[in-house]
């Protein structure tokens, strides 16, 4: 088990208290991975019986019922703060047909066995206590001929940016790794699929953008991501310096670390996001 001052234990602990802020942090990111999960899916079947695992908020669930109204989705989380967002959308958007929200622990899913068509779990896994518990939870709650998708980051593109605002700010103690880093090799999140009893598990990489609204939008995002990181590494008035830092190296470094918005999205400045993508058959 991770530590309490793990920064996947921070970052649970910053999505419990202000969930709100997920969409404009690392949600642009993980909406894009949950778009490209739902083109592997297809063909869905017509009426399929999901479980949204970790559903933060509502990311999936939502891109989903685009394509797919008829979908029964069970969105379940192990914050409440994102459940209450789930809750939220499923009224606003009248999703109550469609839709069920519950706080869940992903390693003791409160569902019988052989129910679910589509099982997806979009970075969920390495908040979990004992990651391998989660996958033999979703191979059980799976039909036979059920399919699941389990993401992970394989490279996280505003890690340089912090390294380089900590060299600034805290030189002579660098930021701790965490369980995070483990989880960015493929082997990782492919034995644990495996071990966990599925059949045929193909992995693949996907690269997206964290996107903010010009720079300042980048700024922000990546502060808030950064202060859950450093977490208790670090004293308030190291953490005050954050905001500044990040904008110096975001501003000297642009062409370094930052994407520039084309299309649709010009005016958008982000960092460079890899996910890695496991898809498992319960059968051959």
């Amino acid at each position: 088990m991770a530590p309490s001052t793990d920064v996947v234990s921070n970052l649970v602990i910053t999505f419990n208290s202000s969930a709100d802020t997920y969409e404009r942090g690392i949600g642009s990111a993980t909406r894009a991975i949950a778009t490209h999960i739902i083109s592997l899916l297809d063909p869905l079947p017509s009426h399929p019986v999901v479980l949204d695992n970790a559903c933060g908020t509502g990311v999936f669930t939502g891109e989903l019922l685009k394509l797919c109204p008829h979908a029964q989705i069970h969105a379940v989380d192990g914050s409440s703060a994102m459940v209450d967002i789930m809750y939220s959308l499923i009224q606003d958007k009248k999703w109550s047909e469609q839709v069920q929200a519950a706080v869940m622990d992903g390693q003791d899913l409160g569902f019988p066995d052989d129910i679910f068509d589509i099982s997806v779990t979009n970075f969920g896994i390495f908040f979990l206590p004992d990651p391998s518990k989660g996958p033999r939870e979703i191979l059980r709650t799976l039909k036979s001929s059920g399919v699941a998708v389990v993401t992970c980051w394989k490279e996280l593109g505003f890690y340089p940016v912090l390294y380089e605002a900590q060299s600034i700010i805290q030189p002579i103690s660098p930021v701790r790794g965490s369980t995070l880093d483990e989880w960015q090799h493929k082997e990782r999140l492919e034995k644990t699929m495996v071990h966990a009893g599925f059949r045929n598990v193909k992995m693949e990489s996907k690269e997206v953008v964290l996107w903010g609204q010009g720079l300042a939008g980048l700024v922000r995002s990546l502060v808030g991501i950064f202060n859950s990181i450093v977490g208790s590494q670090w004293n308030e008035e190291e953490k005050a310096k954050l905001d500044r830092v990040t904008e110096r190296v975001l501003t000297e470094g642009r062409r370094i670390f930052c994407v520039e918005g084309e299309g649709s999205d010009v005016g958008k400045v982000g960092v460079r996001m890899v996910a890695w993508i496991a898809i498992g058959k319960k059968c051959e």
